[in-house]
């Protein structure tokens, strides 16, 4: 086809209208299944259980998710987006199985539900593969280049390295883990720990954040999260590292305080953005 001179457009071919409806219905699907979570939980009146964790990831939190109870009296509204998204899935197998997990009460976010997920009914045909329990430590693995992944059969973090000094994404779920794995690993891959510079959590869930002050008080490394996941992160009891600083405004730790550029900052915190 590289002689074809025609000025004719060239007819777009099946496998790529295919490929386009299919990602437009799995748009259309994602957006039907938010909306029945959010309804859902905006007309459940019912508090979280005393002693209830709010978090989430794979510690196996499913506290921001409706209960069977909630589910059950979902309002119509609610309902009617739960039968758009069976709609949508249709005869699709992966949307049958992403219908069967994810318009449901828990949406498959505790341990025991990812546990007994499966695999789609569809081409590739795939082996259902449960991650171990308890989880096997895997270490550290180099992926390309400067680009490493450390970790276990259930959760791991992200290494960046570089002359300049080095970026952690994420710190699993505790201090155990940052100390027992997460620091060893870089060790055997004949990287020095005590050049993380940054440790950037994806959101406050301790699945991301758990050894991270751990790292801090190890490297002097400074933390960077979205602001909003702060006020999340610095309430918690149960983060590996224990209680927050004393002094944590307006260091970019937490939604800042406006605060002269000169004012000492908090250890291992970034500076926010001068006012």
């Amino acid at each position: 086809m590289a002689n074809n001179t025609s000025s004719s457009p060239v007819p777009e071919s099946l496998p790529t209208r295919c490929h386009r409806g299919a990602t437009s219905r799995r748009r259309l699907f994602t957006g039907a299944v938010l909306s029945v979570l959010a309804v859902t939980l905006a007309a459940a009146q019912t508090p979280p259980a005393p002693g209830g964790r709010a978090g989430g990831g794979r510690g196996g939190g499913a506290g921001h998710y409706p209960t069977p109870e909630q589910w059950a009296a979902m309002p119509e509204n609610a309902k009617a987006y739960v039968e758009k998204a069976r709609s949508l899935a249709a005869d699709d197998p992966d949307l049958q199985f992403d219908f069967g997990i994810f318009c449901a009460p828990g949406a498959g976010a505790s341990n025991q539900e990812r546990a007994a997920l499966g695999v789609p009914n569809s081409e590739p045909r795939l082996q259902p593969y449960p991650a171990p329990a308890p989880p096997s430590v895997i270490g550290g693995q180099r992926l390309f280049d400067n680009f490493y992944w450390i970790g276990n059969t259930g959760i791991g973090a992200w290494l960046i390295t570089s002359n300049d000094g080095y970026i952690l994404f994420d710190a699993m779920n505790s201090e155990a883990d940052a100390s027992d794995i997460i620091i060893p690993a870089i060790r055997k891959l004949n990287l020095d720990p005590m050049k993380i510079k940054y440790v950037v959590f994806g959101h406050h869930h301790f699945d991301h954040t758990g050894g991270g002050q751990y790292i801090q008080r190890l490297t002097g490394a400074k933390a960077i999260m979205g602001r909003d996941d702060w006020t999340i992160y610095l309430r918690s009891p149960a983060r590996g590292g224990g209680a927050p600083p004393a002094k944590m405004s307006g260091c970019g730790c937490s939604p800042p305080i406006p605060r002269r550029r000169t004012r000492p900052i908090a250890p291992g915190c970034a500076p926010s953005s001068p006012r």
